[in-house]
């Protein structure tokens, strides 16, 4: 992707240690999401959402398999709010910040149900069937309407995700579509804060309720 969007930051002392891997990261100016090589190493790079899109139509083979890696991915932007970097890689991997993380569960406690997938298994939504229900044919069924639904919900909050970051990159004054450096963007929200609350009551409308 074109890169205009320069940085000339070095990492603020209040990133974790390890954002050192992920220093050379941008965000796509096309899908905001990040992409780059974990610690400059072009073998171990993670790609954006538009390299899996062309990777699931065919049009280019997946990306090598991480050693140690359930998925070729070191960092995402919270889902929520797009302003924390998480570390991924594991399908057990939480795709929130620790702040909206307790916002999505008080949500699911108060309406006594999983409305926002909060990572990639289904048990961590809610969803899974036991070894011995595994010949019911009921049960079964139950089971792929629910994770089918999940799926939905996840498509419904990756657009979200999108879309937040989209909108902060945009608001920072960085060029339109073109790659943002991840510690140029990270440095912008400290200067210009991200209203988490209000990107919550947003998201949460995405999925039909209230907070």
């Amino acid at each position: 992707m074109p890169e205009d969007n320069k940085s000339d930051s070095t990492v603020p002392m209040h990133h974790p240690s390890w954002m050192d891997e992920c220093a050379s990261f941008h965000i796509c100016g096309i899908c905001y999401t990040l992409c780059g090589c974990v610690e400059g190493n072009s073998e171990q790079r993670q790609e954006c959402a538009c390299i899996w899109s062309q990777v699931r139509a065919g049009l280019r083979p997946p990306p090598t398999p991480w050693p140690g890696f359930d998925f070729p991915k070191a960092a995402e932007l919270c889902y929520g709010c797009g302003a924390e970097v998480l570390s991924s890689g594991s399908r057990w991997s939480v795709w929130f910040c620790d702040e909206c993380k307790e916002q999505v569960c008080a949500l699911h406690q108060r309406h006594q149900r999983y409305l926002i997938p909060i990572g990639r298994h289904s048990m961590m939504n809610g969803v899974g069937l036991a070894g011995s229900a595994a010949q019911d044919q009921t049960a079964v069924k139950e089971f792929t309407l629910r994770v089918s639904g999940l799926s939905d919900r996840m498509d419904v909050l990756k657009c979200w995700a999108s879309t937040i970051v989209a909108e902060h990159v945009r608001a920072r004054g960085f060029k339109e579509g073109r790659d943002v450096p991840l510690l140029a963007y990270l440095d912008a929200l400290i200067r210009q804060p991200v209203d988490k609350a209000e990107a919550f009551e947003r998201l949460v409308k995405q999925f039909g309720a209230s907070a």
